[in-house]
C-alpha cells in the first residue's frame, strides 16, 4: 500500500500575520519546543470581493472621460440646435405632443383668440389702418404680419370663388353674357348642335374656361397697378417690388370688401355705391400713409389709381368671358 505523500502547506507571508503573530516569532524558543501555530488569514468574503471589484469598474470608467453628447438638429434647416428654437430658422424644436389632437385645436384656438397672433394683427390692420401693413412690411418690421404674397393668394382664391358661384347669373358665366347680347344664344345653340353636345354642357365648358383665364388675369391686373404706382410716384426711388407690395394689400382689400358686397349687390343695388365708396376711401387713406404726398398729389394720384383699377377689373373680367366664349364656338 502506497501513502501518497502530502505537503505542509506553505506559511503565510509575514506581512499577512496579526501583530500578536508577529510578536510571537520574536520571542526565543528552547531547543527541541515545538514550533509557534501562525494562524491563517481569514478567508475572504465572496459578496465583498465582488462589491469591491464593481467599485473598481466603476471608478475606472468614471476617470475614464464621458463621450460627448450627439448634437439636436433642426428638422427643418438641419442647423444645430442651441436651445428651444432654431436660431436660423425659427422653428421650434419638435416634440411627441405636438402631433396630439389636443395640440392641433389648442393652435386653432390660440390663433383664433390670440390679439397679438398673426393672423388677428393682419387682417386687423388691413381693414381698419389703411396702409399700415405696407408701411410696416416696408419698414422691415415683418415678423408680427402675414406676408403679402401668401395674403394675395388666399384672399385672390376666395374672391375668384364668390365672383364665379355666388352671384346671381354669375359675371364670368356665359348666361350672363347671353343675357345681354341675344346672338351669343344662337352661337353657342349652333355650336352644341353641330357638335353633338348638350346646350348646358358646352357653357360650362365655357364658364370653366372664363374662370381659369379670369384667375390668371388677377396677377396681370396686380402687376399693371403696381407699375403706374411706380409711374405715379417715380420721385420717390423705390424699387418696382416696393410699389408692386402696395398693390397687393390695396387688392386684398378690394377682393375682401367685395366677396361679401357683390352677392348681394344684385337684390340691393345701393351696396354698389357702398363698395366704390369704400374703395376710394381706403386708397386715398393708404396713398395718403406709405406715400406721403402733397394734398393736390394725392387727390390726383389717387383718382388715377382707382379709375384704373375698377377699369381693370371690369375689362379684364368680361375680356376672360369673351376670349372663353371664342375658343369654344370658333
Amino acid at each position: 500500500m502506497e501513502i501518497e505523500a502530502t505537503t505542509p502547506s506553505a506559511p503565510p507571508p509575514v506581512s499577512d500575520l496579526s501583530p500578536a503573530a508577529r510578536l510571537a516569532l520574536t520571542i526565543p524558543r528552547p531547543p527541541g519546543a515545538p514550533p509557534v501555530a501562525l494562524p491563517l488569514p481569514p478567508e475572504p468574503d465572496p459578496a465583498a470581493v465582488a462589491s469591491e471589484s464593481a467599485a473598481g469598474s466603476e471608478s475606472a470608467a468614471q476617470s475614464e472621460p464621458a463621450a460627448p453628447p450627439q448634437p439636436v438638429v433642426c428638422r427643418d434647416c438641419q442647423t444645430e440646435l442651441v436651445g428651444e428654437y432654431c436660431h436660423n430658422c425659427g422653428e421650434p424644436s419638435p416634440a411627441a405632443e405636438d402631433f396630439s389632437v389636443k395640440a392641433m385645436f389648442g393652435e386653432v384656438f390660440e390663433e383664433l383668440t390670440d390679439f397679438d397672433s398673426k393672423l388677428y394683427l393682419t387682417f386687423r390692420h388691413l381693414l381698419f389702418r389703411p396702409g399700415l401693413l405696407s408701411s410696416e412690411f416696408l419698414a422691415g418690421r415683418r415678423r408680427n404680419y402675414i406676408r403679402p404674397v401668401k395674403l394675395f393668394l388666399i384672399i385672390a382664391a376666395i374672391h375668384l370663388f364668390v365672383v364665379t358661384h355666388e352671384t346671381g347669373a354669375g359675371y364670368l358665366k356665359v348666361d350672363f353674357l347671353m343675357q345681354h347680347y341675344a346672338a351669343a344664344e344662337s352661337v353657342v345653340d349652333a355650336k352644341a348642335a353641330a357638335d353633338k353636345v348638350d346646350f348646358d354642357e358646352l357653357g360650362d365648358l365655357i364658364d370653366e374656361r372664363a374662370e381659369t383665364i379670369y384667375s390668371g388675369s388677377q396677377y396681370l391686373a396686380l402687376a399693371i397697378t403696381g407699375a403706374l404706382s411706380s409711374l405715379l410716384f417715380r420721385k420717390k426711388g423705390w424699387p418696382y417690388a416696393s410699389h408692386l407690395l402696395f398693390a397687393m394689400h390695396l387688392y386684398c382689400f378690394r377682393y375682401l370688401f367685395a366677396s361679401p358686397t357683390v352677392p348681394l349687390a344684385d337684390r340691393y343695388p345701393i351696396l354698389f355705391p357702398v363698395l366704390f365708396g369704400a374703395n376710394l376711401v381706403y386708397m386715398f387713406l393708404a396713398v395718403r400713409r406709405v406715400y406721403e404726398p402733397t394734398w393736390a398729389g394725392l387727390i390726383i394720384k389717387t383718382l388715377i389709381l382707382y379709375v384704373s383699377v375698377f377699369a381693370q377689373g371690369a375689362i379684364l373680367m368680361f375680356s376672360s368671358l369673351l376670349l372663353a366664349y371664342w375658343l369654344t364656338v370658333r
